[in-house]
């Protein structure tokens, strides 16, 4: 079980430094680098990336991935409009997500429908000792969702 988690691990990181590299070749006004456990964003060093989230809905159209690193800083990609966006969590998002990363172990959350159309998959660089629960992954879902949904308006 452990090694299918590692697997799924590698596979979202992987896609998402694939989805990044290419957001960076398409929009190199936004100067975004990356490796497979860190992202840097504008003119400085690399920072640790604290949650990834890659949201695909084959019917809809929709494919989007969101890449929060331990700096604050969050780099939405649309991957069916090729738009790369970046925004700096404010207070609230910020208090919000350094609660989970200290209460919850990493978790790596894997969910495709019975059709094969909606994917969701999200990546909590844990610090703490609790297993998420079924609560605290929706939240977590939910939280991502609004923020993707906030930055995608913004452009």
């Amino acid at each position: 079980m452990k090694f299918f988690y590692l697997i799924m691990l590698l596979l979202i990181v992987s896609s998402s430094v694939i989805s990044l590299l290419g957001a960076r070749r398409r929009t190199s006004s936004n100067n975004i680098t990356s490796t497979p456990d860190s992202v840097s964003v504008g003119g400085g060093g690399m920072a640790a990336i604290n949650l990834k989230f890659h949201r695909e809905d084959i019917g809809a159209n929709v494919c989007e991935d969101l890449v929060i690193t331990s700096a604050g800083d969050a780099i939405y990609s649309d991957c069916a409009a090729s738009t790369n966006l970046r925004y700096t969590l404010n207070d609230i998002e910020r208090t919000q997500l350094d609660g989970w990363i200290q209460s919850f172990k990493q978790i790596n959350y894997d969910n495709t429908d019975q059709q094969g159309n909606m994917t969701i998959q999200l990546f909590l660089n844990g610090q703490g000792n609790q297993p998420l629960n079924n609560t605290a992954t929706q939240q977590l879902i939910n939280f991502a969702t609004a923020l993707v949904a906030k930055i995608a308006a913004m452009s």
